[in-house]
Order: structure tokens, then C-alpha cells, then sequence
């Protein structure tokens, strides 16, 4: 591969690593966050439950939960065990803990992706839910437990399992895309509040699940960073929203396209033998052997001033009609050269005998060469 080809390729590395650090920041920062109002924030979630007449405080991971009648933690994937022991305990106590995806260490497990057609499923044995449509972008499924109760269902999981939990209950969902803003707010119009009226069938999931209603309470998560433990030694790849997993792809491919292309020889290989090289003062010689067989020294200058002056007009891009002597000053300018030497050789310089040809004919080949490449051939 060529120095360019590979400048490209570490051109398109970089806006890989670049693409990395952005989309990752960008996830961790607005994603499943109820404060924020992009398409991946929770923001409509809690407008929702504060419109239905629930009190909404949101908390980070670390804060107690005791007093509130639900919590929703959206990334509980990365719990630790003393958050899963503290989200537990108030399950115990009568909350509802509903986790937005699930976690190894609280709530139920995650299970196999083959759905079945609407009218082969299960059913639905939360009550609250019968009356719901199949929710939009659901996610995973989740392990149906001995004494879980489901719906949405899966042949190996649902999208919803409650898990009763001493005086409450675990809820734990397919992933918290079920409640962001870009789901969420699909049938609200401009200027319309969003309640479970006029949301989809996910509003009314959120609220039966968290159990809004006037005189509720409810703890919404932020975002958390990932778990200790059993979770080290996971890959930094895996860590990736899907977003950015799938720009990390499409970049990688490029790459390799790339470099596949500049590697690849374009047709058959193809002999091309080089001319022979010769010497430019055996160049000299010859041209001036020729020329002295003529015995015409001052005829022979001519010729040879002449083909000089034409070359130079082409070089330095004169109209043809320009005359000789600015011709010759314009090569004295390209070659930063007295005027008069350049005026002497090209011009002036008077050739009577076959040595003053000779002489003339080296430094006009010296001057051909100068100017063409631009450094002195001396």
C-alpha cells in the first residue's frame, strides 16, 4: 500500500476512535436521563407521572429509597450488590421496584429472543395490563420465574415479569426503551400534555407498573456508571450503546474496503522496459558531431538558440510571438541569472569556429536543463 493509502487508513482510524469517544460520552450523558429531553431521555416519563398526580423526585443510585411507592430504575443492568440489596429491602417493604432492563444481581433474568405471533402467545396474568396492546420497542424478554407473573410473553420469556417480593414486588422490563421520550411521545400533538390518554399503549404500561395516580410517590434513577464485580470482565465494546456499536461497524467495514482497494493492482502486470539512458554531456557530443560535419558554426548557433528559445517559450508559458530578448530575460528572472550572461548565451554571443560551437552548445544544454528542472546541472 502506498504512504497515501495508508495516511487514508489512519485518516479513517482516528474518526473511529473519534466517533467512539463522542457517541460514548453522548450516551452516557443523556441517555435513560429524566432531566433531558432528547429522543433517549426519560423527560416525558416523568411529565407523565406528574401530570396523573404522582410526586416524582429523581435520585441517584447511592440515595435511599426508603418512603417512596415506587422506583424506576432504568439502567439496573449495572447495579451493584448494594444497590440491588437497598432496591430489595423496599420491595419488601411494599414498593414496586420496576428495573428498565434486567440485572444479574435483582429482579428476574434475561431470556431467549423468539417471538411468537400475537395469537400463539401465553397470555397476560397481570391484571393490570390485559387490556394493552403489544408495547413498542420492548426489547429483550425476561425469564418467567415459578412464581412470576408475566405478559407480552415469549417461549422462553415475556416483556414484562413481576416478581412478588415480601409486602411488594420487582417488575423488571426488556430495556428502558419501552418509556424514552422517542417512544413515548409519538401520538402527543404540539401544545398537548402528555397523560395515558393520549400516549401509546407504553404510557399506560409505565403508570399500571409504577402505580401513578394522585398521592403517589415515585423515585426515578439517573443513570449509573457499570457494575464491580462479575461484570470486570466485560469488553469495552459491550460497553458501547448500539448506536455507537453500529457506527464502530460501519467504519470498521470502510476501513477495510478501503484498504482492500488500495492493495488491489489494477489488469495484468505489464513489462514495460525503460529506454536506455544516456548522459546528457554524450548527448552533448553527439549533437555537436553532427552539427560540425555542416561547417557552418554561426548557422548551427542559430539553430540550436533557436530550439532553446522555443523550449523556453513553452516553459514558461510565453505567447509564441513574444520576442527573443524577452524571452531571454524572462528565463534569467525563472533562473535568478545575470541578464547579461543568459542575453550572451541565448542571444548575443558570437560563434566563428567549431570550439566556440562546442562551448555554446554545452551551455545551452546547461541552460535547457536548468530550466526545466530548476536547479543548475553544472
Amino acid at each position: 500500500m502506498s504512504r497515501r493509502g495508508v495516511g487514508m487508513l489512519v485518516g479513517v482510524v482516528a474518526l473511529v476512535l473519534v466517533v467512539v469517544i463522542a457517541g460514548g460520552q453522548a450516551a452516557d450523558g443523556d441517555a435513560y436521563d429524566p432531566d433531558t429531553t432528547g429522543p433517549r431521555g426519560l423527560s416525558i416519563a416523568v411529565d407523565l407521572a406528574e401530570a396523573l398526580g404522582t410526586r416524582v423526585a429523581v435520585i441517584d443510585a447511592e440515595d435511599p429509597v426508603d418512603g417512596y411507592d415506587a422506583i424506576l430504575v432504568p439502567t439496573a443492568r449495572a447495579a451493584d450488590a448494594d444497590m440491588a440489596a437497598r432496591w430489595e429491602a423496599a420491595a419488601s417493604s411494599g414498593a414496586s421496584v420496576v428495573l428498565g432492563m434486567p440485572s444479574k444481581r435483582i429482579g428476574a433474568e434475561e431470556g431467549d429472543y423468539e417471538p411468537l405471533a400475537p395469537a400463539a402467545e401465553p397470555g397476560c396474568t397481570i391484571a393490570e395490563l390485559q387490556e394493552l396492546d403489544q408495547p413498542r420497542n420492548p426489547g429483550r424478554p425476561v425469564l418467567v420465574g415459578p412464581s412470576d407473573r408475566y405478559c407480552f410473553g415469549y417461549p422462553e420469556g415475556a416483556q414484562v415479569v413481576l416478581s412478588p417480593v415480601g409486602a411488594g414486588r420487582i417488575v423488571t422490563l426488556g430495556g428502558p426503551e419501552l418509556f424514552t421520550n422517542a417512544t413515548l411521545s409519538e401520538r402527543i400533538q404540539p401544545g398537548e400534555e402528555p397523560t395515558a390518554d393520549n400516549l401509546n399503549d407504553n404510557g399506560p404500561l409505565l403508570a399500571a407498573m409504577t402505580e401513578m395516580g394522585e398521592g403517589s410517590s415515585l423515585a426515578v434513577v439517573r443513570p449509573f456508571g457499570a457494575a464491580t464485580g462479575d461484570d470486570e470482565g466485560q469488553s469495552p465494546f459491550a460497553l458501547l450503546g448500539p448506536g455507537v456499536r453500529g457506527a464502530l461497524a460501519q467504519l470498521g467495514l470502510a476501513a477495510l474496503i478501503l484498504a482492500i482497494a488500495r492493495a488491489r493492482r489494477v489488469g495484468r502486470h505489464v513489462d514495460e522496459p525503460l529506454p536506455v539512458s544516456i548522459a546528457g554531456s554524450e548527448h552533448t557530443e553527439a549533437v555537436g558531431e553532427l552539427l560540425r560535419r555542416r561547417h557552418d558554426p554561426a548557422g548551427t548557433a542559430a539553430l540550436l538558440r533557436s530550439q532553446i528559445l522555443f523550449a523556453a517559450r513553452r516553459q514558461l508559458g510565453l505567447d509564441a510571438t513574444v520576442d527573443d530578448r524577452a524571452v531571454a530575460r524572462a528565463v534569467a528572472e525563472r533562473l535568478r541569472q545575470p541578464a547579461d550572461a543568459v542575453d550572451a548565451v541565448l542571444l548575443s554571443a558570437p560563434v566563428t569556429s567549431e570550439a566556440t560551437l562546442v562551448r555554446l552548445a554545452n551551455d545551452l544544454e546547461d541552460l535547457r536543463g536548468e530550466l526545466i528542472h530548476g536547479t543548475t546541472v553544472r
